[in-house]
This record gives C-alpha cells, structure tokens and sequence, in this order.
C-alpha cells in the first residue's frame, strides 16, 4: 500500500503492484488501521484488514458464531453480506470486533474449535479422535494468536 519502489521487481510485476496500489487507494487503509465499508448496492458490509488469509479465516469465523451464517474472506478483506431477516450495520461489525478485543486467547481458541468441523487433512485423519483432529485443523488453518495481536494493535475507521 505505500508508494516505495521495489527495486527486484520487473516491470510487468510493477505494473501489477502499481494496479493493485491504485485499487485500494480509496480505502485510506494504513498500517495498523482496519476499514469498514458498505456497499448500498449489494447489501454487502466489507472489513479491510489486509492480515492475511489466516487471521481473517479465523475472524471470518468468529464473525460467523456471531452472525449464524457464512461469510466470504480472502488475504485483504471479509465480507459481511446481510441475509433475509438478518441486517448487519457498521456499527454492528465494530461492536463484535470490541467483543474479540475483550476475550481470552483461550475463549476464542475455544469458540473456533467448536465451529471447526472435521476434515481430512492428511492420510492418517481417519485415525484422529475427531477433538485432536480439530485441534489439529485449527493449529493448522486459524491464527488466533495472530488475530489477538492484531486485534490489540488496530484502530477501526468507517
């Protein structure tokens, strides 16, 4: 998101770097901020973190317990749309991040893993009691201590 030249990059991937910077200008995203937009249009709430797959995998989750429904997530962002019957605001979104902000490494470990559904993951799941298996899912595909971190070190702007 800054404007620093990467020197190592040819100039086909400084294109595409330079498209992906202009994309998200708008947003006024910055390093240790969080953006909340909404979309009228689509009914779509969307949550700017750029954390990575992994922490917004696990907040896209947290959010889901929350919201009782299924949320869409990539590296950059999670989207919130409203279902029938269910309208999610803005202020909404920032109050649940509070509730995240106020739980325990241990309550949130705990409130993923019970959403967790087992998987396979490796040629030996079958043989995995069906708690060490989402245990195992979790360690593997959640940062929950990552997400505490950011959690702690972010500011949420609208």
């Amino acid at each position: 998101m800054s404007d620093v030249n990467l020197e190592f990059l040819d100039l086909p991937a400084q294109r595409v770097l330079q498209l992906e910077r202009n994309t998200h200008r708008n947003l006024n995203w910055a390093y240790n901020k969080w953006v909340i937009d909404s979309s009228s249009e689509d009914s779509k709430i969307y949550l700017w973190t750029f954390s990575g797959e992994k922490i917004n995998r696990t907040l896209s989750l947290l959010f889901s317990i929350e919201l009782e429904t299924e949320l869409e997530y990539d590296f950059k962002k999670i989207v919130i749309e409203e279902k029938k019957g269910n309208t999610v605001s803005i202020n909404d979104v920032e109050k649940y991040i509070s509730l995240f902000k106020s739980k325990s490494e241990q309550e949130l470990d705990e409130a993923t893993e019970s959403k967790i559904e087992k998987k396979w993951f490796s040629k030996f799941s079958d043989c995995v009691p069906e708690l060490l298996a989402k245990k195992a899912i979790r360690e593997k595909d959640f940062d929950v201590a990552g997400l505490i971190r950011e959690l702690k070190l972010i500011a949420v702007y609208q």
